[in-house]
């Protein structure tokens, strides 16, 4: 049985944002309608919040600027209450080297279930260093997990920009992967960032079926800067 994945970058969203941001997100996720959602640059705060629009926390990850300081801010990851899919925890892992570039920040891992436990996908949260060596190794990292053997997704907030995918890894074009973008209502590939970026997506290993979920349910650029991306698998 098919289930819905969302991967949001909420800008800074945790229990001491204001009324007006919360009620974008707190809309915007209940239109998505989501089984398994991780939000980026939110914090485990918002639990309450959370659970009042229906969804339970999966577990969440420190984030940690290009110094490797910490911050306030996390990934944090959410299973709707009256969904039909069964999850795991959360678990940190971290970004090993790749290319010589060290990703500071870790990614969060919840494996995911949609026939009761017989069989298993591994869901990935990105949100790499806004950098571009930062951006190029955590999609670096993606690619070569999505190549193990295992059913994966890994997605989230890139800052890895594939308007110039060509001048840097050529995720379009590497074999064995999937890449799937943000969608409007028409099918068109949109922009992900209020700057025109499309920095947030998803990698899939070529044995996961997988699709974007063409999708209106954007925030207006002066609230929160990241677009959802919205994904179906199975």
């Amino acid at each position: 049985m098919a289930f819905i994945v969302a991967f949001w970058n909420v800008q800074r969203w945790t229990a001491n944002s204001d009324a007006h941001k919360t009620q974008v997100v707190t809309d915007t996720i209940k239109k998505i309608d989501a089984d398994v959602l991780f939000l980026e640059e939110s914090h485990s705060s918002v639990e309450d919040i959370m659970s009042g629009i229906g969804y339970a926390p999966l577990g969440f990850v420190n984030t940690l600027t290009v110094d490797g300081n910490g911050t306030q801010l996390q990934i944090t990851g959410w299973r709707k209450s009256a969904s039909h899919v069964v999850t795991t925890e959360g678990r940190v892992l971290r970004m090993p080297k790749s290319d010589g570039v060290t990703q500071k920040r870790a990614r969060l891992k919840v494996n995911v279930s949609e026939d009761g436990g017989r069989t298993w996908i591994a869901l990935y949260a990105v949100h790499a260093n806004a950098s571009k060596g930062g951006g190029i190794a955590a999609a670096h990292e993606a690619l070569v997990e999505c190549r193990k053997g295992r059913r994966t997704v890994c997605g989230g907030d890139f800052n890895y920009d594939l308007n110039f995918d060509g001048q840097n890894l050529n995720i379009t074009g590497t074999p064995g992967v999937k890449l799937v973008q943000v969608q409007d209502l028409y099918g068109n590939f949109v922009k992900t960032h209020r700057r025109g970026g499309i920095l947030d997506f998803a990698i899939a290993s070529a044995d996961v079926v997988i699709a974007s979920v063409p999708t209106g349910a954007y925030t207006k650029w002066h609230t929160i800067d990241h677009a959802p991306l919205i994904v179906k698998i199975g």
